[in-house]
């Protein structure tokens, strides 16, 4: 777009570019959009320059992404949109989230992240700031669970999103250990309601993001389904087919580093209990040839030609 067509479309609010062949986001947009689509396009990747595109776009509401091929989020893309209610990144190639991605955005009320086949990295670090978000949407991914360095503590999402009201993580590839404590503790405290039917959730009353997130769900070929545990399978009976708000916290447990302490330390047990024997037995030969040596050869010892 050149800045004298964009001048002459000033007033504009809404725009829909879906479907076309950008590879970036398009420079000079009316700095008073509210909803900007840009759906199924061949962007590869959010530059600096599309940073700053974004960034003149004070007034934006509504961003649609979905579609395309980003695969990396720079920290802090999105900080100058402080206006950001509605965040589309489904069905890119998105492969992890670094912390304080979403930087900025603590009016985002909404953020799809479903269908990024590929993602399979995300900390509770990454959702830093995002004090407002109600809808959080991260079915169909690779997700083993949502890193937190509190390992059987209190989860930072707790502050990080403390108005989240819906959560999808159904369809990932959970792996039920104590790494997922945090978060389960998380959607309890908070009563996060996790999986639930995309035709029962409460939308938003504002005409806007009620639209928005009505088109998303209109656009889904899923049903909602109960996230369960894939792995790890040294506790098949106890977690792997269970829905993960049915695991009991007991069953919860991180065996793999302590069963390496016990092996290693059986090991070096038995090693040195093979090995004692062996040297004892080597200790043994060599004096029995030194005897052999000295009575048929006639060798004598230092001390014998003293």
């Amino acid at each position: 777009m050149t800045k004298n067509r964009t001048h002459t479309y000033s007033w504009l609010r809404f725009c829909r570019l879906d479907g076309n062949l950008f590879e970036n986001i398009p420079s000079n947009l009316p700095a008073h959009l509210k909803d900007l689509r840009l759906a199924a396009n061949l962007l590869q990747n959010i530059t600096c320059d599309d940073i700053r595109s974004l960034a003149l776009l004070t007034d934006l509401e509504i961003l649609d992404l979905s579609g395309n091929n980003i695969a990396i989020l720079l920290s802090g893309t999105f900080k100058a949109m402080s206006r950001l209610r509605y965040l589309d990144l489904s069905k890119n190639k998105l492969e992890l989230l670094l912390p304080r991605t979403f930087y900025g955005l603590a009016n985002l009320e909404v953020l799809l992240l479903n269908d990024n086949k590929a993602l399979s990295s995300v900390s509770d670090g990454s959702f830093a700031n995002l004090s407002n978000l109600k809808y959080l949407f991260l079915y169909g991914c690779s997700l083993a669970g949502i890193r937190s360095k509190a390992r059987s503590g209190r989860s930072k999402l707790n502050d990080y999103l403390p108005t989240l009201r819906y959560m999808w993580l159904f369809g990932n590839p959970l792996n039920c250990d104590c790494e997922l404590i945090p978060l389960l503790q998380f959607v309890n405290e908070r009563h996060v309601r996790l999986d639930e039917g995309f035709h029962s959730i409460s939308l938003p009353d504002e005409t806007l993001l009620h639209d928005a997130i009505e088109d998303a769900l209109s656009r889904t070929r899923v049903k909602s389904d109960q996230s369960v545990c894939v792995s790890p399978h040294n506790r098949y009976k106890a977690v792997v087919g269970h829905a993960i708000l049915d695991v009991s916290k007991e069953n919860l447990s991180c065996p793999d580093e302590p069963m390496y302490i016990v092996v290693s330390s059986f090991l070096g047990i038995a090693l040195f209990t093979i090995a004692v024997p062996i040297v004892y037995c080597l200790v043994g030969v060599y004096l029995f040839l030194i005897g052999i040596a000295k009575k048929h050869f006639g060798w004598k010892m230092d001390d014998d030609n003293n």
